[in-house]
């Protein structure tokens, strides 16, 4: 009704020059959402007391001015920063939900919902248009606010699972060598077991016991054990990568499970691990030397458990120490020298 109205009465008139009957202005004050009305050269006709009192303006302020020159701040939605009210004008058709924002001489930041129209007359054509400002700071301040604890709620998920992450290195860590503890390591056996038996793949695992610890401890001291300690899990992790898991045993032992790997080459990769502990230097104690003992068995079909598999490297590495130490004997080997020892007998 007010739309028609505005028209009718700006029917054979310039628009820029339209005195509103006060009648109508006070119809206009009514609207609980702000309202302007401008001319076909984008000068403020009119505006309202709902925008005015948003935007902190008297009539007299705005009445004359161009619309774009007041202190808008364009959405990056709006189609190259085109007022909403000069494309309808331009195009003739309505304008709707067209975000903007506004810097009122105080300093406060007001959000619009606008929507235009174009005024038109059956006499003159396009006058001018309507422009409908809804005032949705409130709105946009609470979707800030979610904006922003969304944010911190993502950034306190982030963090919790980093340290989440971090308990679990932790958890799973031995804190000396840096290698799987041995529940961690127990952990991990079980699916690269259940793996190599559903591909029917080869499976090594290696059992590694450090010579004469006990004498590196009682000559050298802790210091120099642990760093001996150290400094054989840094060989075994330069040596295995994924997905080889390697694990602290126990004391001075280490395991290491290597899928895709056979006797032989288990065997082959064994004697490359002893000589690279031969090689080992020690800041701490110039001179001091290390060697390994190592039992080397594989997945086979008489095998029914992963623990089957680490008691044969353990009785490969036992036997291994019987005979002489800093060696490698694998499953094969084993066997052989049982046999032999029991004709022996």
């Amino acid at each position: 009704m007010v739309h028609w109205a505005i028209a009718r009465f700006a029917s054979g008139r310039t628009f820029a020059s339209l005195i509103l009957p006060i009648r109508l202005h006070e119809t206009l004050n009514t609207i609980p959402d702000g309202l302007m009305l401008i001319d076909d050269q984008d000068r403020i006709v009119m505006a309202n007391d709902a925008f005015l009192k948003s935007i902190e303006m008297r009539q007299r302020d705005v009445v004359g001015r161009t619309a774009k020159s007041l202190p808008w701040e364009c959405s990056k939605s709006s189609s190259q920063h085109e007022m909403p009210w000069t494309h309808a004008l331009r195009s003739q058709k309505p304008q709707g939900e067209q975000m903007m924002r506004f810097r009122t001489p105080g300093g406060n930041t007001r959000f619009f919902s606008i929507n235009s129209s174009p005024l038109d007359t059956d006499q003159d054509g396009c006058q001018g248009a309507m422009v409908t400002l809804r005032d949705v700071t409130q709105i946009e301040s609470r979707r800030s606010e979610v904006e922003q604890m969304m944010l911190m709620l993502r950034s306190s998920r982030d963090h919790i699972s980093s340290r989440n992450r971090e308990l679990q290195v932790m958890a799973d860590e031995d804190p000396l060598t840096g290698c799987f503890n041995r529940r961690a390591f127990f952990d991990r056996l079980k699916p690269i077991w259940e793996e190599s038996i559903q591909h029917d793949s080869s499976l090594a695992c290696l059992m590694i016991d450090v010579d004469h610890f006990k004498q590196v401890n009682d000559m050298f001291g802790h210091q120099v054990g642990d760093e001996v300690l150290r400094t054989i899990a840094r060989v075994l992790c330069d040596h295995f990568g994924p997905p080889a898991i390697i694990g602290r045993y126990g004391g001075e032992e280490f395991c290491v499970l290597i899928p895709q790997v056979d006797m032989q080459q288990g065997t082959t990769i064994s004697n490359q691990v002893l000589a690279q502990v031969q090689a080992a230097q020690f800041d701490s104690q110039a001179g001091l030397s290390l060697s390994v003992s190592i039992g080397v068995s594989v997945r086979t079909k008489g095998l029914h458990q992963p623990e089957d598999l680490i008691r044969q490297a353990d009785e490969c590495l036992y036997l291994a120490k019987q005979n002489g130490r800093n060696c490698v004997v694998g499953r094969t080997d084993f066997l052989r020298i049982k046999e032999q020892q029991a004709l022996l007998a």
